[in-house]
């Protein structure tokens, strides 16, 4: 993973991970630093700041979009959108799309197309700069699960921070010292 040999062993999956994240982010500039735009499963429903999924992007080094909306206005439109003009565009998808057991990225590909065919969005950064990112709703239910969502988006948003990282690995790493088992499937996707 790139990590240096000659420290400590990290006690835990966890712990290095979380670890990897905080050392390789902290270097960043604030203007370096991409905005996020996260949709849920439910189309133009974003996310409070007091929700994991805001948490997830402040870890991933990025700044959420709607973190000044509050909790009963999480319904946004195309427009309000594309006033933002994020630098990334998250979507969370059903685990029949991406998760544990899928292979094909097919279903992927059509939702990824349908979102950058919807209304101004060819304008918007994140599409006309390929950072369009969906990923699996199976990656939330758990802490093992949130810290492998971090690290993946970290890697798809900031590829030359991340690219010795495998983050298949670090996602089953995870999971099997979380779980027992190593997670095995298509978790996320990048158009």
């Amino acid at each position: 993973t790139g990590a240096d040999q000659s420290g400590q062993r990290a006690e835990t999956a966890q712990l290095y991970y979380q670890t990897l994240l905080d050392d390789r982010l902290s270097d960043l500039f604030e203007c370096q630093r991409f905005y996020v735009y996260w949709e849920t499963p439910e189309d133009y429903r974003t996310v409070h700041k007091s929700s994991d999924e805001h948490q997830i992007i402040l870890n991933a080094g990025a700044y959420d979009v709607s973190a000044k909306l509050q909790n009963d206005a999480l319904i946004v439109d195309d427009g309000w959108i594309q006033r933002k003009d994020p630098g990334v565009i998250v979507k969370v998808v059903e685990p029949s799309v991406l998760g544990s057991g899928v292979q094909s990225t097919r279903q992927a590909e059509a939702v990824c197309g349908a979102l950058k065919a919807r209304e101004g969005w060819s304008q918007i950064d994140a599409v006309q700069n390929g950072r369009v990112i969906l990923l699996s709703q199976e990656l939330l239910s758990a802490g093992a699960g949130k810290t492998g969502a971090e690290l993946l988006l970290a890697k798809a948003i900031y590829p030359a921070l991340f690219g010795d990282t495998d983050g298949d690995e670090a996602l089953r790493a995870l999971t099997q010292e979380a779980y027992g088992a190593p997670a095995s499937g298509t978790f996320i996707y990048v158009g």
